[in-house]
């Protein structure tokens, strides 16, 4: 029987707890999030009912790497103010929104409860982003932005718990062969850091770069649905549709990185197909730059999903090999 060997920066067994993933994985990201002002992503992947959710959510007596980093982040912010570490104080906010069917909806709304009553969130992607890079240079990329997303303002846990706990209760799921409570959409919590008095290096042609009043840092905590064959999961109907989706946008995220795996080997370079769907359209701004990436692959052991299983590590330990995409720098004697 031929072998098969994967290699990942980091391999957590079954006796693993859920504090020593959010250690490992996304504290260092909160770090450099408050310290350096540095965004980051970090997601879940693997098939349906690998323990995704867990990991992201948990439960309130065993707390997984989402509520454990809205407690942490709110801690280290107080504890850095009281030590006079921070420059000025950041404002904290954050956004919760699902793609579910390729269309996005936010959690967060004053908009009722019911999951019929989600408000549906339109992208945009912003022509041009000038980064200052050195005297006379400018760094160009792609930016993507929610059109009309709620933006809920952080001073307290509660109001931490208050945001998770609306997304726990509006998220999609269904019952399959499966799992009982099977996600059907994927969601995105994004925390921002808004810091006050900063002038920010990031501006659009309209804007002035001397003009700008705050700098941003972000971090997306992403809760991927899972892959699954229909005949496995014994699904129809709507169901079905659901994961037909589901999977085409998760073909489409391993498509994105096989190509910038590509791209970062050989010298004429392929279009990575971001576009194609919204979650790679939403990931593209974190692969681009000097951004923190982590992603997290949940395994799941059964017998009966072994390929399925195989192809999950496939796809995910390309990431470990990916370099981010280098936007494209000009210069110019327009900028002082």
């Amino acid at each position: 029987m031929n072998s098969t060997s994967f290699n990942f920066s980091k391999i957590f067994d079954c006796q693993a707890s859920q504090i020593d993933i959010f250690s490992t994985t996304c504290l260092p990201l909160l770090d450099d999030l408050i310290k350096n002002k540095k965004s980051g992503l970090i997601f879940a992947y693997g098939l349906t009912n690998a323990g995704k959710t867990h990991t992201i959510i948990g439960n309130p007596t065993n707390p997984g790497i989402l509520p454990l980093a809205l407690k942490t982040i709110y801690e280290k912010i107080e504890n850095e103010i009281k030590s006079k570490n921070l420059e000025t104080n950041p404002e904290l906010f954050c956004n919760y929104i699902e793609i579910y069917n390729e269309e996005i909806f936010d959690f967060l709304a004053n908009d009722g409860k019911a999951n019929k009553c989600k408000k549906k969130v339109h992208i945009k992607e912003r022509d041009k982003i000038f980064y200052v890079h050195s005297k006379h240079k400018i760094l160009i990329y792609i930016n993507i932005h929610y059109i009309d997303v709620t933006n809920k303002q952080i001073k307290s846990i509660d109001d931490f718990n208050e945001a998770l706990n609306l997304g726990i209760m509006k998220k999609t799921h269904a019952a399959t062969q499966l799992n009982n409570y099977s996600s059907r959409s994927h969601t995105i919590f994004k925390l921002i850091l808004r810091w006050q008095g900063c002038k920010s290096n990031t501006f659009s042609d309209s804007e002035d770069p001397n003009e700008a009043e705050y700098e941003e840092s972000t971090l997306s905590i992403v809760d991927l649905a899972g892959s699954e064959r229909a005949y496995r999961a014994e699904t129809s109907g709507k169901e079905l549709q659901q994961a037909c989706k589901i999977n085409t946008s998760l073909y489409v995220l391993g498509k994105c990185m096989e190509i910038m795996k590509y791209n970062s080997l050989y010298v004429n370079k392929k279009i990575v197909p971001f576009r194609e769907s919204k979650l790679t359209m939403l990931f593209q701004e974190y692969f681009q730059g000097d951004q923190n990436i982590i992603m997290i692959t949940n395994i799941n052991p059964s017998r009966e999903d072994f390929e399925e299983t195989l192809r999950v590590l496939s796809y995910s330990c390309i990431a470990k090999e990916i370099r981010p995409i280098k936007s494209k720098i000009i210069t110019t004697n327009n900028i002082r």
